[in-house]
């Protein structure tokens, strides 16, 4: 009696040999897939930049036309964390920095504005100034400060100092600005 082999049912899938193939076809869809989706992303942060470009410039031309910029300051590392500032400036250079919740300063200390030069350097001092029983204090910028690219506010001796001895507690961007 001779033994045949019994046939196998032919694999759903085909031969074992063509495995190798259909993975590396979903490979290849997988990579054109992917490649499609990257050229889509870019051409989304293309256009968020051009839209940023854009707000940006009217942003500008608004503040030139503008009879008054505002500028907001925000809470360094150092500083209360709900604390923040914001100063408003006249075309003609004088202006308010209201603050709000800021911890009553230590005795025989104050709030201090720092107006920070166009250029790198060192701050230049402003005037202090202290704040009420709910953390809100104001101060008024002369018109004759002179240009600056941001303002920072720190805790300093009751007369002011001629240079920072605390740190910067709230600071904002003033690009351009003058007093």
């Amino acid at each position: 009696m001779s033994s045949r082999p019994t046939p196998r049912p032919p694999s759903p899938l085909g031969s074992i040999a063509t495995i190798p193939w259909v993975i590396a076809i979903a490979a290849v869809v997988g990579c054109i897939a992917l490649a499609a989706w990257t050229t889509i992303l870019r051409s989304d942060l293309e256009d968020a930049d051009a839209r940023v470009a854009a707000l940006t410039d009217e942003r500008n031309q608004l503040r030139e036309a503008a009879t008054a910029s505002v500028y907001e300051l925000t809470p360094t590392a150092e500083g209360p964390g709900d604390a923040h500032g914001t100063m408003y400036l006249t075309a003609s250079g004088s202006g308010v920095l209201s603050v709000v919740n800021l911890p009553a300063p230590e005795d025989g200390q104050a709030y201090q504005v720092w107006f920070l030069p166009p250029e790198e350097g060192a701050p230049v001092p402003g005037a202090t100034f202290g704040v009420d029983d709910n953390g809100v204090g104001l101060v008024l910028i002369a018109a004759d400060t002179g240009a600056f690219r941001g303002v920072a506010i720190s805790q300093e001796p009751l007369a002011g100092s001629a240079a920072p001895t605390g740190p910067m507690l709230l600071s904002g961007a003033a690009a351009g600005a003058r007093g």
